[in-house]
């Protein structure tokens, strides 16, 4: 249940001093705060809870002028704008704002920011570990203006922000958003004219609910409905005069977001004790919320662990869970093309044209008829990969071949045979290239006349004895609860529904990847366990048996995976829901060094383990 609080919306000035004289006397600190309407006559909307926190000071009916003032004052005593809210336009904007006693690494904080500056400040923000804190939308339709304050971001929560949408636009953002696991809309700032700047979050509260666009008569009736169903309003903002204003809210069975709990999952040994403090290290530091790490030596599992770093309504992730592997997957096709190459009497050659073994006739380069299977093995098919990966375009493949659903594997190499030249000549150039892999998995499926997965797992999977490993469906839903939520903050127009123009998460298909499609290159599921089991017996680089001091790593939008076999006969690999890690001023090392402390502590304590 939530805490005491009470709410109120459409009181005056001297109404709203009134109240806070009461309540801050009482106990109460305010969460929400919210001035709209005219500025010779604001209204406000507040929401207080009854509970302790810091120090803080509050300000309202001040001009642009004033609320520098307040904030040069309070500023310099260590306060930060926690709640800031404006109406109106130019010199008679009227604000309103709390500051809160609160020590933070990084504080930016600035208003009368035009919507350009706006964004830019954002994505400055984002690029140095900060989150939006505070914001405040007003101005006029020809002149937007923001005041907002950024914080550091200390615990990576994911984000977004849109600075300027109409009410059906922010309905259709909502509802993209949403689809990202557990995000809410945290603050919706209403401007005069019923457009929305809307902060989307991670931050987890339980269940929610959530209305814009909406009078004072309807904002009173869903308030009674809500509270009555045990639910806080934490941010509630309007614009407009009178009965003609519009209100957003969100409820959420609690208004401060629920903590994360550390848990763990599996056995070890006291020699391999340090890795939990590793792991949990690194998901601390950047919000990581599942992961799975495993360790094998000489065939033996000696550690086989999976970490969860969660609010309580997040399952606890089992060492068995599904993760999507990204480019982990290609093990899994050298693997499988390695039993064809092994078969007697011989089904396939590694100089085998592929095109051919397909059946393909009149490229757009004649050169395509030259890839062998060993080429793309090699990643020396002589594709512009770099320029061009047609595994993250899927969707407008489909639409240039003029279909209405989405695009089949056959379908995707029949048109990159069709209109996309070569870079180079096959077998010259190495050019890491995910469509090479969805070429061997028709070449697979070709020659084994099974598809790829049922090929992989009789010639493969049940020979050594591997079970957790399956093809990632691209859709969001339904899915096995043994599959663990993929986290990426990114949005995109689907790969799967072609003809709609609504946006959906990167990680169901938003990226332009279909994973059935794609399952080759990026598109597997398993647990660390079978990854390590799978590299014991195959090269986890290359076409062969075990491949010693080899590595490969995989990272797509809710992925990021490793795989190593290592010199001191051991083989490790870790799975984790999510490559959205804090920057690091663009060196992108973040998981170089979650992989050099796993390799220390191995190197270390290879005599014990």
């Amino acid at each position: 249940m939530p805490v005491p609080f009470v709410a109120y919306h459409g009181v005056t000035s001297s109404q709203h001093q009134a109240k806070f004289n009461s309540y801050s006397g009482s106990g109460f600190r305010m969460i929400s705060l919210s001035v709209y309407g005219s500025s010779s006559s604001p209204r406000y909307a507040a929401v207080w809870v009854k509970e302790a926190g810091p120090a803080y000071a509050a300000i309202h009916g001040v001009n642009a002028q004033g609320y520098q003032t307040f904030f040069n004052t309070w500023n310099a005593k260590g306060y930060v704008p926690t709640l800031i809210s404006a109406t109106g336009s130019g010199s008679s904007a009227v604000f309103a704002a709390v500051f809160e006693k609160r020590s933070f690494p990084a504080v930016i904080a600035k208003h009368g920011m035009t919507k350009a500056q706006f964004d830019s400040q954002n994505a400055d923000a984002k690029e140095k570990n900060l989150i939006l804190r505070a914001c405040a939308a007003y101005g006029s339709s020809s002149s937007r203006l923001y005041a907002a304050t950024w914080v550091s971001n200390i615990g990576n929560t994911k984000w977004l922000v849109y600075s300027d949408l109409t009410a059906s636009e922010y309905q259709k953002k909502f509802s993209a958003c949403i689809q990202l696991p557990y995000y809410t809309p945290e603050i919706v700032s209403v401007f005069e004219d019923n457009h929305y700047c809307a902060l989307f979050t991670d931050r987890i509260r339980g269940t929610f609910v959530a209305r814009h666009n909406i009078g004072p008569t309807s904002y009173q009736k869903t308030f009674n409905d809500q509270v009555a169903a045990g639910r806080i309003p934490f941010t509630v903002d309007a614009g407009g005069v009178g009965s003609s204003a519009k209100f957003a809210v969100v409820f959420a069975e609690t208004h401060a977001p629920k903590p994360r709990i550390w848990r763990t999952n599996g056995p070890g040994t006291s020699a391999t004790n340090g890795l939990d403090a590793i792991f949990k290290k690194f998901m601390v530091k950047h919000g990581v919320r599942y992961a799975q790490l495993c360790v094998g030596k000489a065939g033996s599992i000696k550690y086989n662990k999976a970490f969860t770093w969660a609010e309580s309504n997040y399952k606890t992730a089992d060492n068995s869970d599904l993760f999507l592997l990204a480019s982990c997957s290609k093990l899994f096709v050298h693997a499988a093309i390695r039993e064809l190459y092994n078969k007697s009497p011989k089904v396939l050659d590694p100089n085998d044209k592929a095109y051919k073994i397909l059946g393909f006739s009149g490229p757009k380069d004649s050169r395509s008829d030259d890839i062998t299977v060993k080429n793309l093995l090699e990643n020396k098919g002589g594709f512009d990969a770099k320029g061009y990966d047609c595994t993250y375009d899927m969707r407008n493949v489909a639409i240039a071949l003029g279909l209405n659903r989405a695009v089949t594997k056959t379908e995707l190499a029949k048109y990159m045979y069709k209109n996309k030249k070569l870079k180079d000549d096959p077998g010259k150039v190495d050019n890491y290239c995910n469509y090479g892999y969805v070429l061997l998995t028709l070449i697979i499926e070709k020659v084994s006349g099974k598809n790829y997965f049922n090929y992989l797992k009789s010639a493969v999977l049940d020979k050594i004895n591997v079970t957790e490993v399956k093809v990632w469906p691209t859709v969001a839903s339904p899915r096995p609860s043994n599959e663990v939520a993929t986290e990426s903050s990114a949005l995109g127009l689907s790969a799967v529904k072609v003809t709609s123009k609504d946006e959906v998460p990167k990680v169901f298909g938003g990226d332009g990847m279909i994973k059935e499609v794609a399952a080759g290159s990026c598109g597997m599921a398993s647990s660390a366990l079978a990854m390590v089991q799978t590299i014991r017996n195959y090269a986890v680089w290359g076409t062969g048996g075990r491949a010693n001091g080899s590595a490969r790593s995989g990272s797509t939008p809710g992925s990021s995976t490793l795989a190593v076999s290592n010199g001191d006969n051991m083989d490790w690999a870790y799975t984790i829901n999510t490559r959205d890690f804090l920057k690091d001023g663009g060196k992108n090392e973040q998981l170089k060094e979650l992989g050099d402390a796993i390799t220390k502590f191995l190197s270390d304590n290879k005599s014990k383990i």
